[in-house]
């Protein structure tokens, strides 16, 4: 994303502390500290994008005795308050910040109104999009998080340009990455690349099933297609547990391989051209 970044032209100016902003003419400039040193940025406009945050003050919640705090309301799993005659729905629910979530509380709060089965909340990975571009997309713990909480973990990467779908369409950024325990549960996936808001579905998916690093390399993916670089991820699992010189070998050699098949391919596409305009279609 940085290098993307800087073929637009855009400056990112990290671990930086913003000491004042002044007025200049018709525009701003901002002061940046870091390392002791203070450097001036002018610029037309300030953006502040400081995130959400629940709207929970004002609506007397207190004297309906419902709890809440800044993160959020407090609600079981039918999305119930501590005021069993009240429910809280969408992003206000504590610990659940993504999109899509008021449309899937509001059907299992109307099933619950209306007497249904499945008016509970299962559990539920959240996707977190940037929309840049190109997208960035994750699930589940990030890899630090992730660390934290399990100890011994793996990360597992592929890049889109080792896709033919990729290679097809002349792509050469962007790559999945997955974090896994020890035993392979996947805990965790970063995506940056064209589609990262799409793709990143499959991975809120398989976290919130628990499927395993096993279950993706399995998967079927239609011919050509972005997710191969989800399931490359996945299989790198298996090959990172041989013996490191034979894992290294058996990898480079499907690469190989993929890519003389990927060139076949090219030359049976410029043959059939060549052909029709050689033979073309009496039709």
């Amino acid at each position: 994303m940085r290098a993307a970044f800087a073929r637009d032209g855009v400056v990112v100016h990290e671990d930086v502390r913003i000491s004042r902003i002044e007025p200049r003419g018709d525009g701003v400039r901002v002061f940046i500290a870091a390392a002791g040193h203070e450097k001036p940025v002018a610029g037309s406009h300030i953006l502040v994008a400081a995130g959400r945050a629940p709207a929970v003050e004002g609506l007397g919640l207190a004297a309906a005795r419902v709890r809440y705090n800044e993160s959020g309301i407090e609600t079981d799993a039918s999305l119930v308050t501590s005021n069993r005659r009240i429910h809280a729905i969408g992003a206000v629910v504590r610990s659940a910040r993504q999109g899509g979530a008021a449309e899937q509380h509001a059907g299992l709060v109307l099933r619950t109104v209306l007497g249904l089965p499945g008016s509970r909340t299962h559990r539920q990975v959240a996707a977190r999009v940037i929309l840049t571009s190109p997208a960035m997309a994750t699930a589940g713990l990030p890899e630090a998080q992730a660390q934290a909480e399990h100890r011994h973990i793996r990360v597992l990467r592929w890049p889109f340009a080792e896709t033919e779908r990729a290679r097809i369409e002349h792509r050469r950024g962007g790559h999945v990455k997955l974090v896994t325990s020890r035993r392979g549960a996947l805990l965790g996936a970063g995506i940056v690349g064209p589609g990262a808001e799409e793709l990143i579905n499959l991975f809120t998916l398989a976290i919130s099933k628990g499927m395993t690093a096993s279950d993706l390399a399995s998967l079927m993916v239609p011919y050509p297609a972005l997710a191969d670089a989800a399931r490359r991820a996945a299989m790198t699992f298996r090959d990172s547990r041989l013996d490191a010189p034979l894992g290294r070998f058996l990898i480079e050699w499907n690469r190989s391989i993929k890519l003389q098949t990927f060139r076949i391919r090219e030359l049976v596409w410029l043959l059939m051209e060549k052909a029709g305009q050689v033979f073309p279609d009496p039709t």
